[in-house]
């Protein structure tokens, strides 16, 4: 049985023209994955639109759905995700960024950059980072994609 793949590079500085979003698609028959296109994704509604596309489909995506349990208690938001997102990214970018410094700064050193168990596990940084790899940016940015797309 053959499988359409495709495999998304996200940045959530999509809107620049050199950084934009790139969707690699294929095909997998068996063991092997046949790569057969690469387009760009140029604006934050591309996310959404891909998602909506019908398949059979997979879809690999390179930023955070989530955010760590300690930060959304702390915020007392629900912990339910669709409405905890929702209440994330209802925020402007750097509202959610203040909400995040000023949690960092209530705690004490070594548990400022709480991580989700997945995060400890693939020994990735926390969706809470705001500098060199911005992962708070990219949960920001692609999430709504998300929200949006579902049923």
């Amino acid at each position: 049985m053959t499988m359409w793949i495709r495999g998304l590079d996200f940045t959530s500085s999509s809107s620049s023209a050199s950084k934009a979003n790139h969707l690699v698609e294929g095909t997998l028959n068996g063991h092997v994955l046949d790569l057969r296109t690469m387009r760009r994704l140029t604006s934050r509604s591309s996310l959404g639109e891909l998602l909506s596309e019908s398949g059979p489909w997979m879809l690999g995506l390179d930023f955070p759905f989530g955010l760590p349990e300690e930060f959304i208690v702390a915020q007392g938001w629900s912990g339910v995700w669709a409405s905890y997102a929702a209440q994330a990214t209802s925020l402007r970018f750097d509202a959610f960024r203040t909400r995040i410094e000023e949690f960092r700064a209530s705690r004490e050193e070594g548990r400022k950059q709480p991580k989700r168990r997945v995060d400890k596990l693939a020994n990735s940084q926390s969706p809470l980072t705001t500098v060199r790899t911005p992962v708070a940016n990219m949960f920001h940015a692609g999430v709504p994609g998300l929200l949006n797309s579902a049923p």
